[in-house]
């Protein structure tokens, strides 16, 4: 019985501490290729569909055997920036 309060307490903190991770305007994928330099980025999407994406990546990615090539899930941030200026 103890056993479960502390995972039920575990689960309620660890929620509380990682829920700032959606606060996020969607997710993109990115490609990187360490041997050439070249980044690109797919996206915005949903959470589960930016997994989705880059799980599909990672797997060509295998099959293909391109070593220096990572894929990474990150967070996007919408901004009034108009493009080619700067933030002041």
């Amino acid at each position: 019985m103890a056993d479960d309060v502390f995972v039920k307490e575990l689960i309620a903190a660890l929620a509380l501490t990682t829920s700032h991770l959606n606060d996020c305007d969607g997710y993109a994928v990115l490609v990187v290729d360490s041997t050439c330099g070249e980044i690109d980025a797919y996206g915005p999407m949903a959470g589960m569909d930016a997994l989705t994406e880059a799980d599909r990546f990672s797997r060509d990615i295998t099959r293909e055997a391109m070593d220096g090539v990572m894929v990474a899930v990150i967070r996007m941030h919408s901004s009034d920036v108009k493009p080619g200026r700067a933030p002041s």
